[in-house]
């Protein structure tokens, strides 16, 4: 999504990574639910004939990616500031066009 965006809306790209963040720590907490009223829950991703991929949330595993999905969270809200500041010391502009680059720059590294 962030590649599609126009140049000059850059210094809204982190934005897009903190709702998808969001929405992620939000899907967490609901299995977390699920996980304490029963003993695990279990997803199937069928790929092939022969071939699934198996997600599974127990105990030990959630509380896991519960935490580094937090962590997550709250390194993209300070890399805000961080990135915004970070655009106009190399290049000496307030230009939204240049920050818009920068993001699509370095989107795969989010």
């Amino acid at each position: 999504m962030i590649l599609t965006m126009p140049p000059h809306s850059g210094r809204r790209a982190g934005w897009i990574t903190i709702g998808a963040l969001c929405y992620t720590t939000i899907l967490l907490l609901l299995t977390g639910f699920q996980v304490y009223g029963h003993s695990s829950v279990i997803e199937r991703y069928p790929i092939g004939p022969d071939v699934s991929l198996n997600l599974l949330a127990d105990g030990l595993s959630l509380p896991v990616a519960l935490i580094v999905n937090i962590i997550c969270l709250a390194l993209a809200f300070y890399s805000l500031p961080y990135v915004n500041h970070r655009v106009e010391l190399i290049y000496q502009s307030d230009d939204r066009r240049i920050h818009g680059l920068y993001s699509k720059r370095f989107f795969p590294f989010y």
